[in-house]
């Protein structure tokens, strides 16, 4: 359980100065509670922005905006919060939604263990620090995950993937997309696949790596690439975790420091 600390729920709708042919009108909404360790944060999101970072406070705030051109766009999207087992959060549409724009903002404590779900469709999600475990699913959109400290799993469907220093990555899902970032300080197994997507890669820890591709290229400095009648292959390194890459039709580059 939780201890609710306050819940903002006043929806404003506020107008802002004139931009291009007319006013742009805007709704706005916050929640927010004290969570135990443990607990879910779940946000899923059409056609907008998923922002998470840590702030100096005990509490997790969730807020969000719609911008439309008149009100009546922006009555045309509900976004339902509700506060069981932690803080859930979906946006859905009438259909008369014009494709308006659903942003959120989550801000988490600093050090509190959470269960972490991010799924947006025609979005960004920007994952900062946090702990626990994260699952982020990608439609059409692109990530940028750096230094969360946890289990990691990404699933995307036509995107773009970037890592900064997340040693709990475990699983990424590729159909149709790009994962470039570096891997160092990892805490586990890795697994990665894509359908058609390329992999840019640093790996700087020390770890066992395993590479095939069905119809791609595979540009791994000093490895000695295999061929055979259905694709590539390469193994490198020597650690305790391994990390296993495999694509159909992707590209594979990998840089490296292991010895």
């Amino acid at each position: 359980m939780f201890k609710l600390y306050i819940l903002i729920s006043i929806i404003s709708i506020l107008t802002s100065a004139a931009v291009s042919a007319g006013d742009i009108v805007r709704g706005e909404d916050s929640f927010s509670a004290v969570l135990d360790a443990g607990s879910n944060v779940v946000i899923t999101n059409i056609n907008g922005d998923i922002t998470i970072e840590e702030w100096n406070s005990d509490q997790v705030l969730i807020e969000y905006t719609i911008d439309g051109d008149q009100t009546e766009e922006i009555e045309s999207i509900n976004v339902d919060c509700n506060y069981i087992n932690g803080l859930f959060c979906e946006v859905t549409y009438r259909d008369d939604w014009e494709g308006n724009e659903v942003h959120f903002h989550v801000r988490l404590p600093e050090s509190l263990y959470l269960n972490l779900v991010m799924r947006t469709f025609n979005g960004c999600i920007s994952l900062s620090n946090g702990m626990g475990t994260s699952l982020v699913e990608i439609i059409n959109g692109s990530a940028v995950l750096e230094g969360f400290a946890g289990d990691l799993t990404v699933n995307v469907v036509k995107g773009e993937i970037d890592l900064i220093d997340v040693p709990g990555l475990s699983v990424v899902n590729i159909v149709d997309g790009s994962l470039r970032g570096v891997i160092d300080n990892i805490e586990g197994d890795i697994e990665i696949s894509t359908v058609s997507g390329l992999i840019d890669l640093v790996i700087e820890s020390t770890v066992s790596v395993s590479v095939s591709t069905m119809s791609g290229n595979i540009d791994i400095p000093g490895a000695e690439i295999h061929h055979d009648l259905v694709g590539s292959s390469t193994e490198f390194g020597n650690g305790e975790f391994t990390i296993d890459i495999t694509t159909v039709s992707g590209d594979i580059s990998i840089r490296h420091g292991i010895n």
